[in-house]
């Protein structure tokens, strides 16, 4: 018989996130059970008897993909519990106001809508993503969801009483164990010495990933290790300037920032 259809909503490589890199490598398993397509624009016409999945990053990448879960329910795949700088993304970024009042009064009533229109009037802090995570309006929209970690599993179900919630492990299994001759070549290709005691930051990264935070505690832990590199592996958000941060640390010879890194080290991150 024939298997069934999965429409699948994610960013795909060369866009450089993680949930690119994750869905590269766990569309050839879900092959096994379903005959997936992936859609190549976010406006695409689903197929006849198919199942939307849409996975649901917090960042500008994800934008028409929640634009699409608001409009035609499907399964959600909730990477990120928090999805206010999604929102805001699709919404203040582009000079809509009133979607952004709405959608956090949805979601956390009179103090959400209070938070959102002292926004609008340039009253904000960071602080205020995590307080109000601005998601009920997909959850509410959505068939089921799918979560990786426990505390979201409890999250969701706590405030989505009606909605199916499920947490799955991570679907990628580790790569085979590489051998030391082919770590020892990925080494070489990314300008590591051999004996290099490696640290790496991978995935978008984001005011809120703190990478100046692992910057500082990198140089006290450098200072004790003087073979330790780190690589900043993943896009840099606009406003994160980290080769800048390091030189003004001290340690930009002890920091490899490169955004394409990550495919390079797909099959030999255990190096």
């Amino acid at each position: 018989s024939a298997l069934p259809l999965l429409h699948y909503f994610s960013p795909m490589p060369p866009v450089r996130t993680g949930i690119a890199d994750y869905s590269r490598e766990l569309i050839p398993h879900l092959e096994r059970t379903y005959a997936v397509k992936v859609a190549q624009d976010d406006r695409e016409e689903a197929p006849h008897g198919s199942l939307a999945m849409y996975h649901m990053g917090n960042n500008r990448y994800h934008a028409g993909i929640y634009r699409r879960a608001l409009a035609e329910p499907g399964l959600l795949v909730l990477h990120d519990y928090v999805l206010h700088h999604l929102l805001s993304a699709v919404t203040l970024a582009e000079g809509a106001e009133e979607p952004y009042v709405k959608t956090l009064l949805y979601a956390h009533g009179a103090p959400g809508g209070a938070s959102a229109i002292a926004r609008t009037h340039g009253v904000f802090g960071e602080y205020q993503h995590f307080v109000f995570p601005a998601n009920a309006l997909v959850l509410d929209r959505s068939l089921a969801c799918i979560v990786h970690s426990h505390d979201a599993a409890a999250r969701v179900a706590f405030a989505h009483p009606d909605l199916p919630v499920h947490r799955v492990p991570m679907g990628v299994p580790l790569p085979p164990p590489v051998s030391p001759d082919d770590v020892a070549a990925a080494r070489r290709r990314v300008g590591l010495a051999p004996d290099a005691f490696v640290l790496a930051n991978f995935g978008f990264i984001t005011p809120i990933k703190r990478v100046d935070a692992l910057l500082a505690a990198f140089k006290r832990f450098a200072a004790a290790c003087p073979r330790a590199v780190l690589l900043v592996v993943g896009e840099l958000f606009p406003d994160v300037d980290v080769a800048s941060m390091c030189r003004q640390l001290g340690i930009a010879g002890r920091v490899i920032v490169d955004p394409g890194l990550a495919v390079e080290l797909a099959e030999v991150h255990p190096s």
